[in-house]
């Protein structure tokens, strides 16, 4: 199953974005609306990841005073397992300035799947939102 993944360009395509995250972290994982959509929503560059045109998958990259953070991976529940957020990380570390500090926040039962893309954990495991994270740095940077 091919992956396509792009930047988003339009207002559509950031309704598309939107749709996404509502359906993964407001619906699935109960996260309330206004932490999810937040204050970062126009700082960010978005990706939007299609299988056979359907709308699958999003995430973004944005500057901090840290580096740079990825954040807000979400795959449509029927699409996970197919090489969707593996295609997304690595489209978007191929966008990114390596000499930066590149890092996420990962959901504990991301980590394995992060590890095997090639980050670190850091620091001890901390809770956002209810659901315990680790951050995690991407090795080059």
């Amino acid at each position: 199953m091919d992956v396509n993944v792009k930047i988003v360009e339009t207002d559509d395509e950031k309704e598309f974005v939107i749709s996404i995250r509502r359906i993964v972290f407001i619906q699935e994982l109960n996260i309330p609306e206004h932490m999810e959509i937040d204050d970062n929503e126009d700082l960010a560059t978005y990706v939007l990841a299609k299988v056979e045109g359907k709308n699958v998958g999003t995430a973004r990259w944005r500057e901090t005073n840290s580096g740079i953070k990825l954040e807000r991976f979400a795959v449509l529940n029927q699409y996970r397992s197919y090489g969707v957020g593996t295609a997304m990380t690595k489209f978007i570390l191929k966008q990114l300035d390596q000499s930066k500090l590149i890092y996420l926040n990962a959901q504990e039962s991301a980590i394995s799947f992060y590890e095997k893309l090639g980050f670190d954990s850091i620091g001890s495991m901390f809770d956002e939102v209810g659901i315990a994270h680790q951050k995690m740095i991407f090795p080059n940077s």
